[in-house]
């Protein structure tokens, strides 16, 4: 199933989705879903962020390893998660999945700009549709690299400008780039006067704080 912007919705699509999909086969620490999944362990843990606080998914328990070192926490579906599932994913676990650059919240994430074909397979636009894909696979300085040739390509929307500077933003932030993240969020407000974070977004512990300081 596609959205309207092309992008495969279905919930076991995109990083969280997979990883949604391993944990319905049992616990799993974040070294082995990064080397299940090809991701860095702090891409991992981002994801999983996200779907904690979307109360998809818990901590439960630990993996202690031979020797001294520190044990691994275990991450399972949550019982709520599980009943949906048990329900043939069930559309809010969908909507917890599914939102392409936005922290889930079991809410619906506002729909993707729609723009024409033409549009779409301009440079600009190409790099950011791009970028935002590879953000939400994990893949965070490649997705860094093609939202920054998008702006500098001149997408010639303010909505796709303030998107681009958004997630670029994210990114960011879940860097520790704090300046640049606080940066971006004022570019997006200035290519976008009506730009504003969703509830869900704004709550995110990296970014959340940062963009309030903007938007307070």
């Amino acid at each position: 199933m596609t959205d309207s912007s092309g992008r495969d919705s279905s919930p076991q699509e995109g990083t969280r989705g997979r990883v949604l999909a391993l944990l319905r086969e049992g616990k799993w620490t974040v070294e082995d879903l990064a080397t299940h999944l090809g991701l860095t362990d702090n891409a991992v843990r981002f994801h999983l962020s996200t779907l904690e606080s979307a109360g998809t998914v818990s901590k439960e328990g630990v993996l202690r390893k031979r020797g001294a070192g520190k044990p691994a926490d275990l991450y399972a579906l949550t019982r709520d998660a599980e009943e949906s599932f048990s329900r043939a994913y069930a559309p809010v676990l969908a909507a917890c999945v599914a939102a392409v650059a936005s922290l889930t919240a079991c809410v619906q994430a506002p729909p993707a700009p729609v723009v024409p074909a033409n549009v779409a397979e301009r440079p600009a636009e190409k790099a950011l549709i791009s970028g935002i894909r590879l953000y939400d696979d994990g893949l965070y300085p490649v997705a860094e690299k093609q939202l920054d040739t998008a702006l500098k390509s001149n997408l010639q929307s303010a909505r796709d400008r303030a998107a681009a500077h958004k997630y670029l933003a994210f990114i960011y932030c879940t860097s520790n780039r704090n300046a640049e993240c606080e940066a971006s969020f004022r570019a997006a407000s200035q290519a976008d006067p009506s730009f504003a974070l969703s509830k869900a977004e704004a709550g995110h512990p990296l970014w959340g704080p940062v963009y309030k300081r903007i938007h307070p």
